[in-house]
C-alpha cells in the first residue's frame, strides 16, 4: 500500500518536472522570439563575422530558432506556442487530477504533436 502511494507520488512529480521543463523551454522560445533581430547571425542568412554582436536575448540558439519559426509560421507562432503550452497544461493537469496511467502521459502527447504536424506539413507543403 506504501509503496503503491509512493509510486503515485512520485508519478505526479515526474509530471510536474516534465510540466517544469516544457515551460521553461517555452519561455525561451518565446523569449528568443521576442527579441528577434534579422540583423543577429541565423539560419536565413549564414554569415562569418568575427565582431558580430547578437541581439537576440536566447543568443545564437535562439537567433536561429526564432529565425527558423518567424520562416516557417511567420506572426502566427505566437499563437501555436499559446497553444501548444495551453494544451500541455491541460494534459498534466488531467494526469494529476484523473490519476491517469504514467505511460499514456507520453503516448498522448506524441499522438497530439504527430498529428499537429501531419496537418501543419500538409497545409505548408501540399500547394
Amino acid at each position: 500500500m506504501f509503496i503503491r502511494i509512493l509510486s503515485m507520488n512520485l508519478k505526479k512529480q515526474v509530471i510536474k518536472f516534465f510540466f517544469i521543463l516544457f515551460f521553461l523551454f517555452f519561455l525561451y522560445i518565446l523569449v528568443s522570439l521576442l527579441s528577434f533581430d534579422p540583423n543577429d547571425p541565423n539560419w536565413s542568412k549564414i554569415e562569418i563575422k568575427e565582431n558580430c554582436i547578437i541581439n537576440n536575448f536566447g543568443g545564437v540558439f535562439g537567433s536561429w530558432i526564432s529565425d527558423i519559426l518567424f520562416l516557417l509560421f511567420g506572426k502566427a507562432i505566437y499563437f501555436i506556442l499559446l497553444f501548444f503550452y495551453i494544451s500541455i497544461w491541460r494534459i498534466c493537469n488531467y494526469l494529476i487530477k484523473k490519476k491517469m496511467k504514467f505511460k499514456f502521459f507520453f503516448y498522448k502527447i506524441f499522438k497530439f504533436y504527430s498529428f499537429i504536424f501531419f496537418v501543419l506539413y500538409t497545409i505548408l507543403y501540399a500547394f
